[in-house]
């Protein structure tokens, strides 16, 4: 009895020592297989993470021509900065070429046409709407110091704005053909001063141009592990901004009583500075990630305006008037995109986003068309350098890097 007992308690000493090493055998197969990723942990997951052991280490992989790949072997780390890469990071040179149509957007709304000096406002410069202007964006930077720094120079422009409107005064046939609108060349104060107001219709034109160039220096964060990475950067822009606005009143009264006013405002705006920004990446898979960069800077901007006002009389004289004014001021301005990129190939990543450019503190061309007809004549010229303008479109371009 005692024999069998003892022989039973061996087999199920057996069975179970069996077991226990089946289950070491698996983990030991496990662990061997998990060797084969970074910290062990495929991409299970549309957000990527790290297993919590990676976050108390200091050693990544090092940057990849095809993204984070999770399944590769890893045997060291070469970045200094951080040891691997959540969002690409080229290795040495990029090329970024962007198709990015802009939008302009100025601040304020002036009347530009009245129906008599206290009737309704036909006209103002929020009926000039200019369409998305194609342009473009090429940057080349080149990486160093282990990954960890980059300088790069970049161009946006090729911008070109226009519009153009122009209102008739659909009561003149029953006044007889006497035109009632009145102008900003009155101030819309009087519209039976001869020459100026009793006008038949109002043209109003504007066109704009825009370019920005920058070279920047760059370098990223040691954050800790995860679907994040940061980059900071701080370097120096030159933009440029002009306008010519033209607005012209005609009369057509009978009796040789008509008339005609035009003024051509040139304004320009030249501005160098200095900027700052922080740029984030944010993995959502191998091969996608999200790019949100904000920049924001100071600049002195070489602001000026020319005027040149034409009045035809009812004589057909024609008397011609220059005046203008230039000064500097300090100007701000922002810069923001977010895009997201697709890497399609191991040296090509698709880009696609929105960018939007904020400035103030510059000479717009209808806030520099002078209302006083003593001033507009004989000067002397002013200046105002207080417009905000927005510059805002979407963004479609490629990167190649190596």
């Amino acid at each position: 009895m005692e024999l069998a007992t003892s022989s039973m308690n061996s087999r199920i000493a057996s069975r179970f020592l069996s077991h226990i090493a089946l289950a070491i055998g698996g983990l030991l197969l496990a662990t061997s297989v998990a060797q084969a990723q970074p910290y062990g942990r495929p991409v299970s997951q549309p957000f990527f993470d790290f297993d919590n052991s990676a976050r108390f280490t200091s050693c990544r992989p090092s940057p990849y021509m095809w993204g984070f790949d999770p399944y590769l072997q890893v045997d060291e780390c070469e970045e200094e900065c951080r040891g691997g890469i959540i969002a690409h990071r080229p290795s040495s040179v990029y090329v970024i070429g962007d198709f990015a149509p802009l939008m302009y957007d100025a601040n304020g709304t002036l009347p530009l046409a009245r129906l008599g000096a206290t009737g309704d406002t036909l006209l103002t410069t929020n009926d000039l709407k200019p369409e998305f202007d194609a342009g473009g964006r090429i940057t080349i930077g080149y990486t160093f110091g282990g990954g960890c720094y980059q300088v790069e120079g970049s161009y946006l422009g090729v911008y070109s704005w226009q519009h153009s409107i122009t209102v008739p005064d659909s009561t003149a046939n029953a006044l007889g053909g006497v035109g009632n609108l009145s102008s900003a060349f009155s101030n819309f104060n009087d519209p039976a001063i001869a020459g100026l107001d009793l006008n038949n219709r109002i043209t109003v034109s504007d066109s704009n141009s825009f370019k920005s160039a920058e070279i920047n220096f760059r370098t990223w964060l040691n954050v800790p592990p995860g679907p994040f990475d940061v980059q900071l950067l701080v370097g120096a822009r030159y933009m440029k901004a002009q306008e010519t606005y033209i607005y012209g009143a005609i009369s057509d009264r009978p009796l040789a009583l008509g008339s005609q006013n035009s003024a051509n405002v040139q304004t320009g705006n030249d501005m160098y500075g200095v900027q700052i920004g922080i740029d984030m990446d944010f993995l959502v898979s191998a091969r996608f990630y999200y790019d949100f960069e904000l920049k924001g800077g100071i600049m002195q901007n070489f602001a000026s305006q020319n005027t040149s006002y034409t009045n035809i009389d009812s004589a057909g004289t024609i008397s011609v008037f220059d005046t203008g004014n230039s000064q500097h001021r300090t100007s701000f301005f922002g810069d923001l995109s977010l895009t997201g990129n697709w890497q399609m190939a191991p040296n090509l990543s698709l880009r696609f986003g929105y960018q939007a450019i904020f400035l103030n503190g510059i000479a717009l061309g209808p806030q520099n068309f002078q209302t006083n007809n003593s001033l507009l004549r004989t000067g002397p010229g002013q200046l105002d350098d207080s417009g905000e303008a927005i510059y805002h479109g979407p963004v479609l371009g490629l990167m190649w890097m190596r």
